[in-house]
């Protein structure tokens, strides 16, 4: 399952479209650009992994119109509220937050993490002992039937590195859980400076 989380306006996304509006959205498949293939928009299926750097809501509008209607992916896990902060100039490393809520009606282990966008991604945990701060590695995420989990600064969050591009204000990041069921759950991420 693949979700967009995001502010986003959905008012005028098919009526643009069907009105015969452009967008000038670009998708890419490993390093070539290519424009979106209208038939599988229509069908609400991605054709491409998309990068969209530094766009308006029209385009994220479009963007959206990728996410396929998929059965619900880890067994009823949903992500909320995520964002990626804006890393420093060059930097290969970035941290993501997100709320993740168990909506369906058995426990589900999150067991990793990966992102298209970088070369390795880790679920991380903060903690301070002894008034220092010390990162270190979450081998799952256990969430009960209407329980949930955030990653916030400070605490847990999904350390991405070795990014493959930079990473730019505005743009959004595909960022996917893998769990001990369903399908793995796809999100992409806006990137902030700030939490939203």
């Amino acid at each position: 399952m693949i979700s967009f989380l995001g502010r986003i306006d959905l008012s005028t996304s098919r009526e643009a479209l069907s009105a015969g509006g452009k967008a000038s959205c670009t998708a890419h498949s490993g390093s070539t650009a290519r424009e979106p293939n209208a038939a599988a928009v229509a069908h609400g299926r991605p054709t491409a992994k998309i990068i969209l750097p530094r766009v308006g809501t029209a385009v994220r509008v479009l963007a959206l119109l990728f996410v396929a209607p998929v059965a619900a992916a880890c067994d009823g896990l949903r992500a909320e509220h995520g964002w990626i902060r804006l890393p420093p100039p060059n930097a290969k490393i970035a941290a993501a937050y997100f709320t993740l809520v168990n909506a369906g009606a058995r426990k589900v282990d999150v067991l990793g993490v990966s992102s298209p966008a970088f070369g390795h991604a880790m679920l991380h945990e903060t903690r301070y002992v002894d008034g220092h701060a010390e990162m270190r590695h979450l081998d799952h995420i256990e969430l009960d039937p209407g329980a949930s989990f955030e990653a916030a600064p400070g605490g847990a969050h999904v350390m991405l590195g070795e990014a493959r591009a930079p990473i730019d204000l505005d743009s959004f990041v595909e960022v996917t859980l893998r769990c001990s069921a369903g399908a793995p759950l796809s999100v992409w991420l806006p990137v902030l400076r700030k939490a939203p």
